[in-house]
Formats: structure tokens, C-alpha cells, sequence
């Protein structure tokens, strides 16, 4: 029973905080070239967005702006509220 150490429960043996697991470098090219082509959709179809209803609806740009900031303030507050309530 070398592990137990008085008044401070059960030691595994590891400091946990510090503990981090190394990943291979197929694992992290995965995971990046996943958010890659996330990225790369999403800025497509923003940039198609601001030309649809600049060219074929004919908005200003300064509308289209503010419209598109109008919508990050309001996933500012919004997001956070509805991950907290899921």
C-alpha cells in the first residue's frame, strides 16, 4: 500500500494536471485537415452569400455588413445560453 499517502486520498502514481497524452502525427493531421475543410465550406458559402444578395438582391454592402454583425452579436449571446441549456 506505498500508494496511499495520509490525508491526501489515493496517488495513482501520475501527476494528473501535468499528464498529457502524446498523439501520432496521422491523429493530428485528422483532426486538423477536419477543421480545414470546415473551414473552407464555411468560407465559401459566406463569400457566395455576400455576393447573392449584393449582385441578385442588389443590398449595399454596408447593409449586408452590418446585417452579418447584427448576427455575430446576437450568436454572442446566444450560443453560450443554449449550450449552457443543453
Amino acid at each position: 500500500m506505498s500508494n496511499l499517502k495520509p490525508g491526501t486520498g489515493i496517488s495513482i502514481g501520475k501527476d494528473v494536471d501535468t499528464y498529457e497524452e502524446k498523439n501520432s502525427m496521422l491523429t493530428r493531421t485528422s483532426y486538423g485537415l477536419g477543421g480545414f475543410f470546415d473551414n473552407i465550406y464555411s468560407a465559401a458559402f459566406s463569400v457566395r452569400v455576400i455576393a447573392f444578395y449584393e449582385d441578385e438582391v442588389l443590398l449595399p454592402i454596408l447593409l449586408v455588413s452590418i446585417a452579418f454583425v447584427l448576427y455575430g452579436v446576437w450568436n454572442m449571446f446566444n450560443d453560450p445560453l443554449l449550450g449552457h441549456l443543453s
